[in-house]
């Protein structure tokens, strides 16, 4: 069976109306999702809130983790952002 996150992507960081915006292809769905901070992504069970929108990463808050996401990664790729002290 095909899994939804290793088939869902950042794939790209832009700008909309001079805020961030952040950009998953949903690949088995064949859908773009377009997302500002605060906004709430859903991938089957999984969900994440746009944390943060950096120049070439994203921050998600998932599961009361913090993972962080590059261009081009996949939503199993991300990595643990360390809680800040």
């Amino acid at each position: 069976m095909l899994d939804p996150l290793r088939n869902t992507f950042v794939t790209a960081i832009t700008k909309s109306n001079g805020e961030p915006q952040v950009w998953f292809t949903k690949r088995l769905a064949d859908e773009v999702v377009k997302l500002r901070v605060g906004d709430v992504l859903t991938v089957d069970d999984f969900q994440a809130t746009i944390a943060e929108i950096l120049p070439r990463d994203v921050v998600i808050d998932a599961a009361g983790e913090r993972w962080l996401l590059s261009v081009g990664e996949n939503l199993n790729e991300r990595f643990a952002v360390p809680p800040e002290r």
